[in-house]
């Protein structure tokens, strides 16, 4: 079985890359570190296998460095190596382009590398014979003509002496039919030969593919001008002479070798690096300093639609693909972003723009652009780039899904939220005055109750197109949850609206709704508040707006009531106790409880035997049947009457009253008492603000913590919501890495919420991806949903991590994940959270 040498430190990329080898036959010798490798190349050089491969180590730069400095070295300089990097452009890899039968591949085509691995694998010349045979290779082949045979002895020594490998021939016709089958670097020619002479045979085979690469000198004995014009003309490199000291002779022809080798070392590095570029899955081309096509690769034409390189060859770029928007709007050139960094010779890294493609469509690319310098000159850039189009489109959706009520289609709460945050911002600036309105269905429980659930989506479903059918431009609606509302009236004066406030109000009570032939009415209540210059704090305008709704309703239901200012006073007394007090009191008192969710490896459920149970306890045949693989910690907030709170009710005000960091801390502690009586500790799943993580000292004090229990760090695998790993990733990154240094794991939470994050997978140091719960309450009968759910999950799979879903909730919904490559499953369909784990204590 051949053998492979695999240094990659991370777990995740080691397992997997493991895992790729084995599955092709290969016996793996696989280190952690690269140190260890050091150190065991120094010990046991001779047990070496046949094929390096290595994961770029992308943080060290010296690190970097050693490592080009030990593959260039005996014992493993003549080795294959192919090495693992995130990208291209990672610093120092370019020092390995002058390796021989080195590739650079990329992380994500990592399950494609099979082909190159087999390649390496047979270029493998490790053994002794195939050095020696190397080492004859290596040696520069001459060809000697004269038709002197004391000439052709006497040189052919000196040549020897060089540690050359000599061929002789005795005239042109000799000379040329040895060359038919023998390749040569140099050639040595004799100018006075009966037949053809020297300047002959060097024309024709500077006339010939096969040899005018082979460097060509003339020996002469004569001095005339003619004579050496002639040489010269006919493709020598220069004339030597036989009178010469045969010292100067053998300076003349090291220096010549030189050149060869020189060249062949050219050669060589331009055929790496088009192999590079052949190789990688991402576009790639170069531009002059003018922005003119140099050169494109394989994946770049094939992405731009073009067959060969001289379609673009010499054309300008941004006339080319790069000249229009996406709806062919053209760019001019001095707001085309691209050509003008071409021009001023800048970088621009992950520039998303369009391309066209030779049949006129455009696509989504993402590129980034790097000047090209040589001997303190820029000559010209390389841009990377690639298809982005797919990801656009599931983005948009996504954002699309994120964004709206998937009943409605107006927006929901979130994004009205932050939408209202905008308007409130920029009344500040305009002084221009808008209006919130609040709707309260009448009657919605009645109906509902009477006619059935499907009855009251179709109302809603109504209602959401009548309030969009009375909406101005720029004004905007949303279905804040159940049967409530909200409209932003843009730039409205308050003389205007009492007046638009009854018109939403009489849209909804001229509605007409039959369900089965019986006839309901229809109405709303709204309340209404100004949004000024005096009056623009988000979350004091949505409880006016709120307050006011509960006016008109209380005033008879089908009524506008607007806020006003006498009104204040009476949402100030009708407040309860702050939470604030509550947390306090809770963390003082020992008020807060945890409680322990399951969570099981997909695999391990049988869905088949959980469809037959229909009807029955399905919850109670998970307990008998499946054992968790992991667990989610909840935490709860007891009040004086035994009623349990869950985070929603508390959590926002903890971490704006900046309580949240010793919550947090709590809920370790607690933790680490509550494993300790159990005979083994599961991975537990730990909710964590970023708030906590950035107070150095509540982090400091985590740390102690989880070193003084450092069994227990394997157990820990905290989770991070996705908003706070996008805003505050560099932030975290260092105690991140301090905490996984000390075995802790981590995976993002509510993953999904912004798209954003998902290029950033491979550069967070996390073992998994939670799906928001978004999600998994559609994917039963939305196949949008669906299709989004299982390419997070490939995603997740080709950087290595696993993935989890959450909140599952019915049967439905766990047939449709079954085959999406969800590693993992939670929800109360399969089991509540508990007081206790679902193993044995001491």
């Amino acid at each position: 079985m051949n053998s492979i040498t695999l240094i990659e430190p991370s777990p995740t990329l080691r397992f997997g890359l493991n895992r790729l080898l084995q599955q092709l036959k290969y016996r793996v010798q696989s280190f952690d570190s690269y140190s260890t490798f050091f150190d065991f190349l120094q010990q046991s050089p001779d047990q070496i296998s046949e094929l390096l491969v290595i994961g770029w180590p992308s943080k060290s730069r010296q690190q970097q460095k050693d490592l080009v400095k030990l593959v260039s070295e005996s014992p493993v300089d003549r080795l294959p190596l192919l090495v693992f990097a995130r990208n291209m452009e990672e610093p120092n890899i370019d020092l390995l382009a002058d390796r021989p039968n080195t590739v650079i591949q990329l992380w994500k085509d990592f399950r494609n590398s099979e082909s190159i691995i087999q390649q390496l694998m047979n270029r493998s010349s490790f053994s002794k014979e195939k050095l020696q045979e190397e080492n004859t290779e290596d040696k520069p082949k001459v060809l000697l003509v004269d038709d002197s045979k004391s000439v052709r002895r006497i040189y052919g020594k000196q040549l020897e002496k060089l540690g050359l490998e000599v061929t002789v021939a005795t005239d042109a016709e000799n000379a040329w039919d040895i060359l038919q089958e023998n390749t040569f670097d140099l050639a040595i020619i004799d100018y006075f030969m009966p037949g053809a002479n020297g300047a002959m045979l060097c024309q024709r085979m500077s006339e010939s593919e096969a040899h005018q690469s082979i460097l060509k000198t003339v020996l002469t004995g004569t001095y005339k001008e003619e004579v050496i014009e002639e040489c010269l003309n006919s493709g020598a490199q220069e004339c030597m002479f036989k009178n010469e000291s045969m010292k100067l002779f053998r300076t003349r022809v090291s220096s010549m070798i030189k050149q060869i080798a020189s060249q062949q070392r050219l050669d060589q590095q331009k055929l790496h690096l088009q192999s590079i570029l052949k190789s990688v899955g991402e576009g790639i081309y170069g531009v002059d300093e003018v922005g003119r096509v140099t050169f494109i690769n394989p994946a770049g034409l094939r992405i731009l639609n073009y067959t060969e390189q001289n379609q673009l060859l010499g054309q300008y770029a941004h006339k080319r693909f790069h000249f229009a928007d996406e709806f062919g709007r053209n760019i001019s050139d001095e707001t085309n972003y691209l050509y003008q960094a071409y021009l001023l010779k800048d970088s621009l890294d992950d520039w998303e723009t369009i391309f066209w493609t030779a049949d006129k469509q455009p696509i989504h690319v993402e590129c980034t652009i790097h000047p090209l310098n040589h001997l303190e000159k820029t000559q010209g850039s390389v841009i990377v780039f690639k298809n982005i189009s797919e990801r656009k489109l599931i983005e948009d959706e996504l954002n699309w899904q994120l964004n709206h009520d998937h009943l409605t289609q107006l927006l929901n709460r979130t994004y009205f939220d932050q939408l209202l945050e905008q308007e409130a911002q920029s009344i500040r600036v305009t002084r221009l005055d808008s209006a919130l309105l609040y709707i309260d269905l009448d009657n919605f429980k009645m109906i509902n109750d009477e006619a059935g659930h499907a009855a009251g989506d179709q109302l809603l479903v109504t209602i959401g197109e009548k309030i969009r059918s009375r909406l101005r431009h720029r004004d905007l609606a949303a279905r804040l949850g159940g049967d409530e509302f909200a409209v932003l009236l843009h730039d409205t004066p308050k003389t205007a609206l009492k007046d638009l406030a009854e018109s939403f109000k009489d849209v909804l009570s001229g509605t007409s709704f039959t369900i089965e032939d019986q006839d309901y009415s229809v109405s709303g209540s709204i309340g209404v508040t100004t949004i000024s210059v005096s009056n623009n704090d988000r979350k004091q305008l949505l409880a006016q707006a709120d307050y006011a709704c509960k006016k008109a309703k209380s005033q008879g239901k089908n009524q506008v009531y607007i806020f006003s200012d006498e009104d204040n006073s009476e949402i100030a007394q009708s407040q309860s106790p702050g939470w604030r007090a509550r947390i306090e009191k809770g963390l003082s008192n020992d008020n807060f409880k945890l409680l322990f969710q399951p969570i099981f490896n997909t695999s391990d459920i049988d869905l088949k035997a959980l469809e037959i149970i229909k009807g029955k306890d399905y919850k109670q045949w998970v307990k008998q049947n499946c054992i968790p693989a992991e667990y989610e910690t909840f935490v709860r907030l007891e009040f004086d009457d035994g009623k349990l709170f869950t985070p929603g009710a508390f959590l926002s005000d903890a971490e704006r009253f900046d309580l949240i960091s010793r919550v947090d801390y709590w809920v370790l502690q607690e933790l680490v008492k509550t494993l300790s009586s159990y005979q083994t500790a599961p991975i537990i799943n730990i909710n964590v603000s970023a708030q906590t993580l950035l107070d150095n000292d509540v982090s400091n004090k985590l740390l102690n913590l989880l070193e003084a229990h450092p069994k227990l760090c394997p157990q820990f695998q905290f989770e991070l919501r996705e908003h706070h790993l996008l805003h505050y990733r560099e932030q975290l990154i260092p105690i991140l890495d301090d905490m996984v240094g000390l075995g802790c794991r981590f995976q993002v939470d509510d993953f999904g919420r912004n798209f954003s994050l998902f290029s950033k997978i491979r550069e967070l140091p996390i073992n998994g991806i939670k799906i928001d719960g978004l999600f998994t309450q559609n994917i039963a009968w939305d196949p949008v949903d669906k299709k989004l759910m299982h390419s997070m999950a490939e995603v997740a799979r080709s950087s290595g991590v696993k993935t989890t879903v959450k909140a599952i909730e019915n049967i439905e919904a766990l047939q449709n994940i079954e085959q999406g490559g969800i590693d993992l499953v939670q929800g109360y369909f399969l089991a509540s959270p508990e007081n206790a784990l679902w193993i044995e204590k001491n």
